[in-house]
């Protein structure tokens, strides 16, 4: 069903977690831009920090209330939204529900998914995987899910051949995660310092937020590679972009996993990648194609692949030109295309 010209079509709500989250604004900056241009009147709802739930709620509620025949696009990742339960949407709201979070058994309020899942009017994934779970899960929930996978903003094709800069020292292998046991932080740490025990001089970079309380830090405090391992913590889009054009390569050793923005990313800017064979990340990945895949808790396998790619600079540029091909297929604007159709099915 396509927008008659002129004709206004239905206002979108999309509902993220916070407004603070690398991963939530890039789905806030990258997605509701395009789905506006499209035609629909997007509005991004993201709580601020310190906001109590029921401030959250009524907040919504508000909004909803302004233009009851609207869709409510819901993007559940695996923290942050249990202000939803108990959530009332007016009876005319499509709600639309994204599970974004790495796996199910991850999401810190599970019973607020379930209730979004059995109201919403339909429900996504960014994964076959992701759909695989669901349904095993809530078999009920088949007739109305599909996949629409996560997206990544292309670079201009000039950043995308940044791929080689070697220095004498500062050389540096990229990760782009949360500091989390089911990111493989710490399998991470152990296959570098793995990496440097056989002599190669390089440098590890972990951006993101720490969710271990410190434990990384001590780990790498313990193993002597404080001079070694940065952790710079969350980085904005462009300061990612910049540690990207100048990285080595990428890792990315979840233990579970939906479909990584970060990954997506790393592909687009033309970068070789290693990650885990979990989740979803097999169907954006293809081993010796796109990237390498390793076992998820495999430090010594890891460390094997990070020593290949540091070794051959012809298979790091290799792997990175066919990443950059593949990540085109998951530009944000082909995603927000197929959340315009999925739109479009529900009037």
């Amino acid at each position: 069903m396509r927008p008659r010209p002129g004709k206004t079509n239905r206002p979108v709500v999309l509902v993220l977690p916070s407004s603070t989250d690398p991963a939530h604004r890039r789905v806030a900056d990258s997605l509701a831009p395009l789905l506006s241009k499209s035609g629909f009147k997007t509005t991004v709802f993201a709580p601020s920090p310190g906001i109590t739930p029921g401030t959250a709620r009524k907040k919504l509620a508000s909004l909803l209330s302004r233009e009851p025949a609207g869709i409510c696009h819901i993007q559940f990742f695996s923290r942050g939204l249990g202000w939803l339960l108990p959530a009332r949407f007016p009876q005319e709201t499509r709600v639309v529900l994204t599970h974004q979070g790495a796996s199910l058994a991850l999401m810190e309020h599970p019973q607020a998914f379930h209730a979004l899942a059995r109201r919403a009017a339909a429900v996504t994934t960014v994964s076959r995987a992701g759909l695989r779970e669901l349904v095993a899960a809530m078999p009920w929930i088949r007739s109305k899910s599909c996949v629409i996978p996560n997206g990544t903003d292309l670079p201009k094709k000039s950043r995308t051949m940044r791929t080689e800069s070697p220095r004498k020292r500062g050389n540096h292998i990229l990760c782009v995660s949360r500091l989390a046991a089911y990111k493989g932080t710490d399998i991470l740490v152990m296959a570098f310092a793995g990496l440097l025990a056989r002599g190669h001089d390089l440098d590890l970079v972990i951006a993101g937020p720490d969710q271990t309380q410190g434990a990384i830090t001590r780990l790498i405090r313990r193993l002597g590679l404080s001079d070694r391992i940065h952790l710079p913590g969350t980085r904005t889009p462009g300061q990612v972009s910049r540690l990207l054009a100048d990285c080595l390569f990428f890792v990315l050793p979840s233990r579970k996993e939906n479909m990584p923005m970060a990954l997506l990313e790393a592909m687009a800017q033309g970068k070789a990648v290693i990650a885990s064979r979990v989740g979803g990340i097999p169907e954006a990945v293809r081993h010796d194609k796109d990237g390498l895949l390793v076992r998820a808790g495999d430090a010594t396998g890891l460390t094997k692949a990070m020593e290949r790619l540091a070794q051959d600079q012809g298979l790091r540029l290799r792997l990175g030109r066919r990443a950059a091909a593949s990540a085109e297929r998951s530009a944000w604007s082909a995603i927000a295309r197929r959340y315009r159709r999925l739109y479009y099915s529900l009037e």
